[in-house]
């Protein structure tokens, strides 16, 4: 559908961008038969569609949720977000995207700052189980886990078949002690990615230069995901 809107109306920026999102989360989600080849095309989507137009602000986000999680430039990343919330201060998804770079790059506080922004200037949007995730991510990186927890809760209770909360919330609960609710976390995350493993997680992983980045992949093992 994406691809057609594309040859409908190639000078349209959103549909470039969204194409570049799903090349993301194909990957991101264990859907992704090519993982390498959808990162690039996820990149070369987003590249396009700041040629159509420099000052879209979802261009932009998409662009540095590519550069984040797909090639693991988060410095990059966050010039993006920046350069989307100078076109538009309210473009929740740079709000939320920047707030997990900041918490894949180790700066905990930093990140529960942003944490709020997405969730309070869009509170009703469909796509608020990412935006409380984020907010969970921020919260885990700083070690602050019972409010993870409330917000990876929250994220799974919004859509379960998002993967990245299940991951979250097993490590936060092993990181906090409560071990068979993280056990009970990581078999409902196994039921929705089987596929997944803690070297998996490590090689995704954005944060994996993290210094808390250790503890994390500890934990999944905690919580009984596989090697």
């Amino acid at each position: 559908m994406l691809e057609a809107a594309i040859q409908l109306e190639p000078d349209y920026v959103s549909p470039r961008a969204w194409l570049a999102y799903w090349h993301l989360r194909s990957v991101a989600q264990g859907w992704s038969s090519d993982a390498q080849n959808d990162s690039v095309e996820a990149k070369r989507h987003a590249e396009i569609a700041l040629e159509v137009d420099y000052n879209d602000a979802w261009a932009w986000s998409v662009y540095g949720h590519v550069a984040a999680y797909l090639f693991k430039d988060l410095e990059t990343a966050i010039d993006r977000y920046d350069r989307a919330l100078a076109l538009n201060p309210s473009a929740a998804p740079a709000w939320a995207w920047s707030t997990s770079a900041h918490a894949w790059l180790g700066r905990g506080d930093d990140a529960m700052k942003r944490a709020p922004m997405a969730i309070e200037l869009s509170p009703i949007d469909p796509n608020m189980y990412i935006f409380t995730c984020h907010a969970g991510s921020a919260y885990a990186a700083a070690g602050q886990y019972d409010q993870a927890i409330e917000f990876l809760r929250r994220s799974v209770r919004e859509n379960r078949l998002f993967t990245a909360s299940h991951k979250l919330l097993a490590i936060s609960l092993a990181l906090s002690g409560r071990m068979e609710e993280a056990r009970c976390a990581a078999t409902e995350l196994l039921s929705v990615e089987p596929a997944f493993t803690v070297s998996l997680f490590q090689q995704r992983y954005p944060g994996r230069d993290a210094p808390y980045a250790a503890q994390f992949y500890e934990a999944l093992r905690a919580a009984g995901i596989p090697d």
